[in-house]
């Protein structure tokens, strides 16, 4: 269960089918001397019951039906990582700020000039070391505006 800003529910759901499925679709259920009471099922071609080794006897397994859809478990990484932050103007802005094993930039280099050739290429070997460190995917941001750079890797 999880705490959804429209209220609680589920993520997954577990249930419980019995011998249900199985027994309606099994062939010729009558041979077995089963005990349940399932739906005939004259077009099935298939014997789904089992024979337990000791006693003999026929009995169709139960089925446990686990579901879990995506878009649920998307919603609730989303609304855990949903923030508002209240900027110097009084203006607001909203900020995803996911766990870091879940982000898909680990890192962003930014150097503080664009055209100074020497802070390009030491920010280029910064980029490779951390690479090479398996942390996962960095970014050289070479746009030129240090800010813009920092704000738009901030939003990443």
């Amino acid at each position: 269960m999880y705490e959804f800003p429209h209220g609680l529910e589920e993520l997954e759901g577990i249930a419980n089918r019995t011998d249900f499925d199985l027994g309606s679709h099994t062939k010729n259920q009558s041979d077995f001397k089963i005990s349940a009471e399932v739906m005939k099922n004259k077009d099935s071609t298939t014997k789904l019951a089992v024979q337990n080794s000791e006693s003999k006897d026929w009995f169709i397994p139960y089925v446990i039906e686990p579901s879990a859809g995506v878009d649920r478990g998307v919603l609730a990484l989303l609304n855990e990582a949903y923030r508002e932050e209240k900027l110097e103007n009084d203006n607001t802005r909203i900020v995803l700020a996911l766990k870091p094993h879940l982000s898909p930039i680990k890192a962003a280099v930014i150097p503080l000039k664009r055209n100074n050739e020497e802070l390009v290429n030491r920010a280029r070997n910064i980029k490779k070391d951390l690479q090479s460190l398996g942390l996962g995917r960095v970014i050289l941001e070479n746009s030129g505006n240090i800010g813009k750079g920092y704000r738009r890797h901030d939003e990443i």
